[in-house]
Parts: C-alpha cells; sequence; structure tokens
C-alpha cells in the first residue's frame, strides 16, 4: 500500500500537446466593484461603462466636502496594455459646488515568470479638473502619478496589493486674489479576487498645504487627512421556502449578487476667522459614506433529495445540488458512503465556479483512453492526461485535469493519481490550503495544532491542518481530536466543502475589510 504522505508528492510527468489554436477558458469571478485612483467609492461593476453613482471628500477648501454625482469608466485593451478614461461629474449642492475631472490612465502589465503579475499605472495625458465651491474657483494645473500592484494568482484566488503616490497643485482665482494648493497623496491597496466574491480596499494619506492672497491678507495653512475606503461584491446563499403547501417543491435556494462601497475619513484641518483666514485651532472631523448596488439574484434548481429530510447534512448537500458541485444522480447519492478522492477533487472544482469545457454543438470531440483531441472550426488540440490511471474519458477527467494545471494536486507520484482511493482529511485540508495558497501562514519550521492527537498528524498535512484550523476550515470534535487519518463520508465533504465557501463569501472578507475599517 502506497504511503498516504505521497498524495502530494511532486510528479514528473512528459505532456505532450499539439495545438493549432486554443483558447483557455478564464476565471468567472465576482463582478468586481470599480474603485478608481481618486479615494472616491462607487457600487457599480468594473467592466461597465455606463454612468455609475459615485462619492468622494474634498478638502482643499479647508473643510470636508462630500461630492456626489457619476463616474464613467471607458476602457480599450491592446495586447498586454489598458487604456482606461475617468470621467466624473460631481456636485454638492449644500456648499453651491461641482467638480469636474477627466483622468485618463495607462494600464501595463507584466507577467512574471513564476506566474505572479505586475501592474503599472501611470497617466497617459494631462488630465483635466475643475473644482467650483461658492465663489471659488480650484483648476488643476499639474498632476504627477504612479501606482504599482502585484497580483499573486493562486488555484481558486487572486491576491493583490500596491503602492501609490500622487501630487496635485491647483491654481486658485488669479494672481491678484488667489493662490495655490498643493495635495500630496501616499497610500496603499491590498485585496483579494475570486468566484464567490472580491474586496478591495485602499489607505490613503494627504497633505495639504495652502498659499493664498485674499486682498491684502496673505494665508497660510496646512493639514491632513487619511481616507480609507473599501469596495467589496459577494455572491450570497439563502434557502427560501415556499408558503403555499400543495407545491411540488417547498423552497430552493437563491444565489445574490451584492455591491457595497464605504468610505471613512479622518482629517486635521485648521478653522478659519470671520474674514476666511486660517488660525493655529485645529479641527478635527470624522465620518463615513456608504452606497450599495441593487442585488441581483438568481433562483438555484431544485432537486428531489426528500429521502435525506432529517439527515444532519441535509441543507449543505442540498445545496451544493443546487450549486452543482454535487452533479450525480441525486437518487443514488448515499451521505454514509466514503467520498474517494477524484469524486472530493471534482467537488472541489466545481465550487470554485470556474467556466466548464467546450461543450457547444461547434465542438467535436474523439477520444482513446490516453488521449482526446478536441476539434472545432478553428482549433485541433490533443489532450494527454496527467495521470496513468485517469483515461481522458473519465468521468472526472476535466476536473481533475484542471486541478493538476493549477498545481492543486500532484498525484502520487509515478504518474498515479489513485482516484478510487477514500480521501482523508489531512488530504482534504492539504488541498483546501493549496487552493487558498495560504501555506506560508503556519510557523516555520514546525507548525502544534491544538489538537489532543497532534502528534499522530503526518508531516506532509501539518502545516496545512495548523492553517485550516486557525481561519476556521476545519474543526476537532467534542473531545479536542482531529482524527485526520479518517475517510470522508459524503456527508461530511458537504460540510466541508460548505465551510469553504462561506469561507470564500464571508470570512475571508472580515481580514479585508471589517478588520481595516472598522465596518459592521
Amino acid at each position: 500500500m502506497r504511503s498516504i504522505s505521497k498524495f502530494f508528492a511532486p510528479v514528473v510527468t512528459t505532456i505532450f500537446v499539439l495545438i493549432v489554436s486554443c483558447f483557455k477558458p478564464l476565471p468567472v469571478f465576482a463582478q468586481k466593484v470599480q474603485l478608481g485612483y481618486e479615494g472616491g467609492i462607487t457600487s457599480g461593476s468594473v467592466d461597465s461603462n455606463a454612468s455609475l453613482e459615485y462619492r468622494e471628500v474634498c478638502f482643499i477648501t479647508g473643510e470636508p466636502i462630500v461630492f456626489s454625482g457619476t463616474v464613467t469608466v471607458k476602457k480599450t485593451t491592446r495586447q498586454d496594455t489598458v487604456n482606461a478614461t475617468y470621467t466624473y461629474n460631481l456636485k454638492n449642492i449644500d456648499k453651491s459646488a461641482s467638480l469636474i475631472r477627466s483622468i485618463s490612465y495607462n494600464i501595463k502589465t507584466v507577467e512574471t515568470k513564476d506566474g505572479q503579475v505586475v501592474e503599472e499605472v501611470s497617466l497617459l495625458r494631462n488630465p483635466s479638473e475643475t473644482i467650483r465651491i461658492n465663489n471659488d474657483t480650484y483648476v488643476l494645473r499639474n498632476y504627477e502619478f504612479s501606482y504599482s500592484r502585484l497580483v499573486d494568482k493562486k488555484p481558486a484566488i487572486d491576491y493583490f496589493a500596491g503602492s501609490m503616490w500622487g501630487k496635485k497643485t491647483y491654481q486658485i482665482g488669479n494672481v491678484n486674489n488667489g493662490g495655490t494648493i498643493t495635495v500630496e497623496m501616499t497610500g496603499k491597496t491590498f485585496g483579494y479576487d475570486q468566484y464567490w466574491g472580491n474586496t478591495e480596499t485602499c489607505i490613503l494619506n494627504y497633505e495639504i498645504k495652502s498659499e493664498r492672497r485674499t486682498g491684502d491678507a496673505y494665508d497660510r495653512w496646512g493639514g491632513r487627512a487619511q481616507v480609507t475606503v473599501s469596495s467589496s461584491a459577494v455572491e450570497d446563499i439563502k434557502f427560501v421556502g415556499n408558503i403555499p403547501e400543495q407545491i411540488s417543491f417547498q423552497g430552493g435556494y437563491v444565489k445574490t449578487h451584492s455591491n457595497s462601497s464605504i468610505l471613512e475619513y479622518f482629517c486635521s484641518l485648521p478653522e478659519f476667522d470671520s474674514k476666511g483666514i486660517s488660525t493655529y485651532r485645529m479641527i478635527e472631523t470624522r465620518d463615513s459614506l456608504k452606497l450599495e448596488a441593487f442585488p441581483q439574484q438568481t433562483r438555484l434548481p431544485v432537486y428531489d433529495l426528500s429521502y435525506l429530510r432529517g439527515h444532519w447534512a441535509e441543507n449543505e448537500i442540498k445545496m451544493l445540488y443546487s450549486l452543482g458541485v454535487f452533479n450525480n444522480n441525486e437518487k443514488e447519492f448515499n451521505p454514509e458512503e466514503f467520498m474517494t478522492r477524484a469524486e472530493f477533487v471534482a467537488a472541489l472544482v466545481e465550487a470554485f465556479g470556474e467556466d466548464p469545457v467546450d461543450s457547444s454543438p461547434t465542438a467535436k470531440t474523439t477520444a482513446s483512453r490516453s488521449s482526446r483531441t478536441i476539434r472545432s472550426r478553428e482549433k485541433v488540440e490533443e489532450i494527454i492526461s496527467p495521470y496513468a490511471d485517469i483515461p481522458v474519458d473519465h468521468k472526472y477527467f476535466s476536473q481533475i485535469d484542471k486541478a493538476h494545471k493549477k498545481g492543486l494536486i500532484l498525484g502520487r507520484g509515478q504518474e498515479i493519481f489513485a482516484p478510487e482511493d477514500k480521501i482523508t482529511l489531512a488530504e482534504v485540508a492539504v488541498v483546501f490550503i493549496r487552493a487558498l495558497g495560504l501555506e506560508e501562514l503556519a510557523p516555520n519550521p514546525y507548525a502544534i495544532t491544538p489538537f489532543k492527537d497532534d502528534a499522530s498528524i503526518p508531516t506532509y498535512a501539518r502545516n496545512a491542518i495548523y492553517v485550516a484550523d486557525r481561519i476556521g476550515l476545519i474543526k476537532g470534535d467534542d473531545k479536542g481530536y482531529i482524527r485526520c487519518d479518517e475517510k470522508i463520508t459524503k456527508a461530511r465533504a458537504a460540510t466541508l466543502i460548505s465551510n469553504f465557501i462561506t469561507y470564500m463569501r464571508e470570512s475571508i472578507r472580515k481580514d479585508y475589510r471589517e478588520r481595516v475599517i472598522g465596518y459592521n
């Protein structure tokens, strides 16, 4: 019998692929809310070219002024470069204020040899910006800007972090009765993007310096502000029961896509006297803004699993069937049956929510035990299985092949996957943490878990068990044991995958949003 620790041992596989023209399906991540680079919030999607509701806070007068209105984002893509133009039309009626701005960015991406992506953002051309507040007009005369971020792609999620710097100089009025205001900004961003949701949080620090002549008076003042903005999109899953009793199904699951953005700001700015001249007294102000988009709902299919009524994992199993994570004949599903390695990997890949393989009527497929040729109007691709015991016509070939290419699974060595072996909790933990790319959360060089049977955790799974427990993906039994070598039933697999989806939808966002911005 092979050692279970080889489940994730490295494998050297020779794969021959003949490609005339090949198009890879891309992950379908949750629609991303657009933050932009100006420190404001919007409720719209990143891919939308429509006018989106937008709000930001302006500090150049010496007091925070909230502008509301619309922003339009238009993008053109050429190879590895995107040109994006943001057009803002904002107002504050109470202050008789308006803000008109148009900024075009050049966004260039470069993929490193290890699969990470470096994104560089710079100004494409001179921007235009005019702010009118009461009788004063502020015209942007100079803008310097740079932003760079790193995107780290993992099997189930992309992480990113970036740094931003900018400096704006505004002209106020004219030479005889005017001056300049300089706003220097430094910031950092971090976030993630995946099928079940995404979050981007940005912390911006502003230094404001004003020099202005008003009649015979020459006034200089300085202030500072911090703006924290966070946008988030999430796919929520909820069971909705039917009110009528005389209906063929009692209810079903509804998937709801929702976008929200929040902004918190703090500023320390001078108090002004009755003539509009700054004093030495500084006034501190804190406040917050929020925008939400209208939620989009999708009703999911309902399957006849009435025989599970009262089972401890009934809800999780029904949800996974509705989501298509479990897609075998529901009449043949036995919750107490042990789950195979092939079945679990297939279900987890479906839980990632990626595009399916090409099954369009224009595609023709011929297959043998070890290879498959896909023919369509413009492509011919011969596919060789990465494992000797997974033929290309295997029921779960597409999911296992995809998991292998993403580095989610590596087999047991010698081109063997052992698809019919029963999966254990230790193997599940390793797959989970590898999918999330969070192996580095374990202490170095040796992780110690809180479980009473810590000494029995196999070496290859020790760090994964530690991390999975830390982030709430797995837990021990009532007596404090993890029993990681136990085989997993399909019912328990359903609860584990459901926990994974919940983590992707809710738990990870707390680390990027609630923990940073104090939002409830």
